[in-house]
């Protein structure tokens, strides 16, 4: 036999279920749990019933750390590594400068280097030609045919060496000159008269040209004994063809031995050699 259901019942468990969710809800509203235990209380309860917790203390939340300038400006907050900074504009301009001020120092070595050595070479070439002997040039045709010797021709004159006193005392000079007529120690004065004569063309012929290599290799100038008349040589004078200048003395303040040998020097003129005359 079939029972049907009754209406009335179906309602009554409705109005169960819904109490029920009513009085949960009304539960939850109202209570709470403890934070320490986790045991539930009521909304209103200050102390934990079961672990004592005092539930007054509000439990803020941790407020993020606020960034400091150093954070800021070079760290990440609540860590020690420093983070990459961009290069500043600064900093580029003062490695510029100082690769500039590097470059430029360089260069400026590189140009004294090169200057002291162009002044070095230059002073070993001056140096080196400052001691080189003067070169005696070759005899030409006409030289070798000068006579009587010794002689010499050179740039269209002939100078000719008409006598020569090894050892000459003075002669003639003034009481209050003759201090200056005595040598040196280790000294002694050559008398020396030469003749110019012009071969072609026009030529200076001067007296003041001619100089001596004594025996001990020094070069003296006729410049000894102008107070002594026989030593006074004669005045420069341009010849020509067949011109004579002297016989004109030569007087010379000589070192070494009057023996040993000893030669006249004679430069015709700055654009030509000089030339030797040995003295015999």
């Amino acid at each position: 036999m079939d029972v049907e259901p009754d209406p009335s019942a179906s309602d009554d468990n409705s109005v169960t279920a819904s109490l029920g969710r009513a009085i949960l809800s009304a539960i939850a509203s109202s209570s709470s749990f403890c934070p320490a235990c986790g045991v539930a209380l009521n909304a209103d309860s200050r102390f934990c019933g079961s672990c004592g917790q005092d539930l007054t203390a509000a439990i803020s939340p941790t407020p993020a750390p606020t960034p400091t300038p150093a954070d800021v400006h070079g760290y990440w907050p609540g860590s020690s590594v420093q983070r990459p900074r961009p290069p500043s504009l600064a900093n580029q301009r003062h490695r510029r400068s100082v690769w500039r001020w590097i470059l430029g120092g360089c260069a400026g070595c590189l140009v004294f280097v090169g200057a002291l050595f162009v002044l070095l070479v230059s002073i070993s070439v001056l140096t080196a030609m400052h001691n080189r002997p003067p070169s005696t040039p070759s005899r030409s045709s006409a030289a070798s045919a000068c006579s009587p010797a010794p002689c010499e021709e050179m740039g269209g004159l002939r100078l000719t060496v008409n006598s020569v006193d090894r050892n000459y005392q003075p002669k003639g000079v003034p009481d209050f000159l003759k201090s200056q007529a005595v040598p040196k120690p280790g000294f002694h004065f050559v008398r020396v008269v030469v003749t110019f004569t012009g071969l072609a063309g026009e030529h200076e012929a001067s007296p003041s040209a001619v100089n001596l290599k004594d025996a001990l290799g020094y070069q003296q100038s006729p410049n000894a004994l102008l107070a002594d008349p026989d030593c006074r040589p004669m005045s420069g004078l341009t010849l020509v063809a067949g011109g004579h200048l002297g016989p004109t003395p030569l007087c010379f303040e000589a070192g070494g031995d009057p023996a040993k040998p000893m030669t006249l020097i004679w430069t015709p003129s700055v654009f030509q050699p000089a030339v030797e005359v040995p003295l015999f």
